[in-house]
């Protein structure tokens, strides 16, 4: 019988295609010739790039080029990443000096959601403009347009996977004028159209008084929308704030209307949802079948960090966010021009909020000690990990003490700005300390880069080592020594440590930008500069660092 190593080296290759890289790299130690076969491949050598890099190829791209070109570009575009310095730089000028809404963000377009005059109370349409036309003046267009009955409320975009645009409005009900609609418009964001994929253009969610100050904040993956809508006049209100989930294909509601406090929703994968709770201080789980409507929904609470005494979560504060969103490669992917961008398989959770303590005032602190402000970033695939096992154990509670550590990893508030805009990309995270409202001067700093890819680390800890100089640009941030439970001064409001077995590399700028706020995604860096309030000509502006 023939050995595997008599076979000529192409079959081999061939033969090892269909391993993960970590098995791959075990047969490194097997033999030497085998260990020379693999290390030869270009093939293999670009898989494992791709994985340090935390990518995937976008074949419709780059499918003309050799494996060795390919490789080429992606070590190109890894090595503008970590020196954090931009193919080009270029600004785009909002298109009005009045208000915007809400912004949103992809792989490829900047999208607002603004007013059509100066004393507009909402927003009225939805536009959006190109990110990677390099030198071309920016030109913006119109995703929606609006209509002459409704308001846009909010908005959300699904473009890599589902070509999705969903828009949220409100009207007055034709049965009674005393209440408002709020609906829910399901478009293709490539036609404009009616999304192909949807029994009905249009959902509607709920009513509320015409008199009612409602937020809203929609979000979707693969087939489920989930919208929470909440009562600013009103924010306890079991009765009038609500966590809504449907199935945007069918239209049929997955889950009865939940109490919810915070406006904040994430999707851990196609099938799980994420619903922070300012009022329990914890996170809602929910798990859907999508195969079988019958089987009931499974849920499970994840503790955050136990509060201290006479200390609360603020529920307009509480936000998550995650980029891209997760795939069940059900449709075809919307056209992206990007080489490479972020897989989906694993990517970093953002959750931001702020604790108030009533205890301070009776140390005789100042006001402005009262309130902490956090963001965790969160790995998905180790969550995912917690969440799996829970399900499967009927777990209906799991304390901070039993996922926190290993889930989670605290970062620093005043270098790093909450989760309201995407501000990650995968498993990187964009680093810049965010500005006060109100701010009339953006503010000069260096722009820090934090990847928490597994791969990353090991391979900066072997560049760099572990006592890398903090002038360095380059440093990885270890995970944290094993400390006995007790306070955490620099997080007074918490009862617990807040520790983590989680390592990352921190890049550094060598050079300052000045911005008021930074956001990123697969291919761009991109800075925000307010308009000055003192002048009504100017607008806002981004700065777009393209990295490709």
């Amino acid at each position: 019988m023939p050995l595997l190593l008599d076979l000529p080296p192409e079959l081999i290759l061939r033969c090892l295609h269909f391993l993960a890289l970590d098995d791959i790299a075990a047969c490194l130690r097997v033999n030497v010739l085998l260990a020379q076969t693999i290390s030869g491949s270009l093939d293999i050598q670009y898989r494992a790039e791709l994985e340090l890099a935390g990518v995937e190829e976008n074949v419709r791209v780059l499918s003309r080029l050799s494996i060795a070109e390919r490789l080429e570009a992606l070590r190109a575009r890894e090595d503008r990443w970590r020196a954090i310095t931009p193919l080009s730089r270029r600004i785009i000028p909002f298109p009005y000096s009045y208000g915007s809404f809400f912004y949103d963000l992809t792989t490829d377009y900047w999208f607002l959601a603004g007013m059509e005059t100066a004393d507009g109370t909402t927003a009225s349409k939805v536009e959006y403009v190109d990110l990677l036309l390099g030198d071309y003046a920016p030109d913006w267009k119109v995703a929606y347009g609006g209509s002459a009955d409704s308001e846009c409320m909010n908005f959300f975009v699904s473009l890599e996977e589902l070509d999705l645009l969903v828009i949220v409005t409100r009207h007055n009900c034709v049965d009674d004028p005393s209440a408002l609609s709020i609906d829910a418009h399901l478009l293709s964001f490539s036609t404009g159209e009616p999304h192909p994929h949807a029994t009905s253009p249009k959902i509607h969610i709920t009513r509320y008084d015409s008199a009612a100050v409602v937020d809203t904040n929609p979000a979707a993956a693969g087939s489920i929308l989930a919208v929470t809508c909440l009562d600013m006049m009103a924010p306890a209100d079991p009765a009038t704030n609500k966590l809504f989930v449907f199935n945007w294909q069918t239209g049929l509601p997955l889950l009865p209307p939940r109490y919810t406090t915070t406006a904040a929703v994430v999707f851990l994968t196609p099938e799980i949802l994420i619903t922070p709770s300012a009022d329990h201080n914890l996170l809602e789980i929910h798990r859907f079948s999508l195969e079988d409507p019958a089987v009931p929904t499974a849920l499970v609470e994840f503790r955050l960090p136990t509060l201290a005494y006479r200390t609360h979560v603020d529920p307009s504060r509480m936000q998550c966010r995650a980029s891209p969103e997760p795939v069940r490669g059900v449709f075809s992917p919307a056209k992206q021009r990007g080489n490479f961008f972020s897989a989906p398989t694993n990517r970093l959770i953002i959750l931001s909020y702020d604790t108030i303590s009533d205890a301070h005032a009776d140390r005789g602190w100042d006001e402005d000690s009262r309130t902490e402000t956090h963001v965790f970033a969160i790995p998905s695939e180790r969550l995912l990990a917690r969440v799996r096992a829970a399900f499967d154990a009927h777990v209906e509670s799991v304390p901070w003490r039993e996922w926190g550590r290993a889930c989670t990893r605290a970062l620093d508030s005043a270098q790093t700005a909450r989760a309201w805009v995407i501000a990650s990309s995968g498993q990187r995270l964009v680093a810049f300390p965010p500005c006060a409202m109100g701010t009339a001067q953006p503010e000069t700093h260096h722009i820090r880069l934090l990847d928490f890819n597994p791969r990353q680390v090991r391979e900066a800890r072997r560049r760099t080592g572990i006592t890398t100089p903090e002038s360095e640009t380059t440093r990885v941030i270890e995970a944290d020594a094993d400390e006995a439970d007790g306070a955490d001064i620099e997080h007074a409001n918490f009862a617990e440590k807040l520790t983590s077995d989680i390592a990352y590399v921190e890049y550094t700028s060598s050079q300052t930008f000045s911005y008021h706020n930074v956001y990123m995604s697969d291919s761009c860096i991109l800075g925000m500069i307010y308009a000055e309030d003192s002048d009504p000509q100017t607008v806002d502006q981004l700065e777009v660092l393209l990295f490709g």
